[in-house]
């Protein structure tokens, strides 16, 4: 017991370099609402610049890990994952291996507004149960997985199973065997690959199944709340922009566009896409495209009238030997 209080309390997100900012503020947003949370924030990432790192950990501790799906290879995933997320979603899987270090791994996607105190995440459960807690949808296990799955023999599997959401969970270090779930994940992600939808959700959910692990639950009402699709109550914690778009990208919200400016006055990299540079630089693109555009239907256009011009002037017998 007293080596387990030794051990810190992590909080662990990830993404692709380009939503550096996005993360950035997070880690603002974390730090204004949850300053004793954890003890250092963990960071996988594919190239975050040492600068935005810098801004990162003037806010606070953090540690960054680069990382890579062990042997990925996008040929062998299903174009939802490599077109519409990257392999940084599993990514996720590494909190199971990070009990080794933490005695409680928080994930949370960073595409999320926290607002209050998220103190109770930290304590286990009443009933223990194996050191899970996950957000469960209505959607069954099996949903997270493409329709071509069928080509697979899931037999030992209910398909109507829980179904967990991956933005936000807690692990904690009495979960055991969990370096085997960590392999297992590995495993099993690269033998349905081609068949994954919803990106960790599908192995995390037969991960379940597979070696009979309760999960204490956590309530999307409290920590998963679209800012417009879902209603916001005084019960909610975090508000969560799943699916597009984002709070960088289109969707309004006031505290995080707060957190966005403080976290530019520190230095950090700013959303690419509000630069004047970009903007220009895409309005000019979009122009010389309609201009090729343009010139493109009035060749065509010319064309079929120098057709219309041939095909009758050779019916004339104009030109005929």
């Amino acid at each position: 017991m007293e080596e387990l209080d030794l051990k810190k309390k992590a909080l662990v997100t990830g993404g692709i370099a380009k939503d550096v900012t996005a993360i950035g503020v997070f880690v603002i947003n974390l730090k204004q609402t949850n300053p004793a949370l954890v003890d250092e924030v963990v960071i996988f990432h594919d190239g975050i610049s040492n600068k935005d790192q810098k801004a990162i950990n003037s806010v606070f501790p953090c540690r960054f890990i680069y990382y890579q799906f062990p042997g990925y290879n996008p040929s062998d995933f299903s174009h939802h994952i490599t077109d519409y997320f990257s392999q940084m979603v599993f990514c996720k899987y590494e909190c199971f291996r990070l009990l080794a270090e933490y005695s409680v791994v928080i994930w949370s996607d960073y595409d999320v507004v926290l607002l209050k105190s998220l103190s109770e995440l930290v304590l286990p459960s009443n009933d223990r149960k194996g050191g899970l807690k996950f957000l469960t949808t209505d959607s069954a296990a099996m949903g997270s997985f493409m329709d071509t799955i069928k080509e697979v023999d899931m037999s030992r599997y209910n398909p109507g199973g829980i179904g967990i959401c991956g933005s936000l969970f807690v692990l904690f270090d009495t979960l055991n065997d969990y370096m085997k779930y960590y392999e297992w994940l590995l495993q099993k992600t690269k033998e349905w690959g081609k068949y994954l939808y919803a990106g960790e959700q599908a192995s995390i959910n037969m991960l379940l199944q597979e070696f009979n692990i309760d999960v204490s639950n956590l309530e999307g009402g409290v920590y998963c709340v679209h800012p417009v699709h879902n209603t916001i109550t005084e019960e909610t914690k975090i508000l969560h922009a799943y699916g597009q778009p984002k709070f960088w990208s289109g969707l309004k919200n006031d505290i995080w566009e707060d957190n966005y400016r403080k976290w530019v006055t520190i230095g950090g990299s700013k959303v690419k896409e509000r630069l004047f540079s970009f903007r220009l630089k895409r309005r000019v693109k979009n122009e010389l495209r309609r201009i090729k555009q343009f010139f493109a239907k009035r060749w065509n256009y010319f064309n079929h009238l120098n057709r219309i011009r041939t095909e009758r002037m050779d019916g004339w017998g104009v030109g005929g030997g």
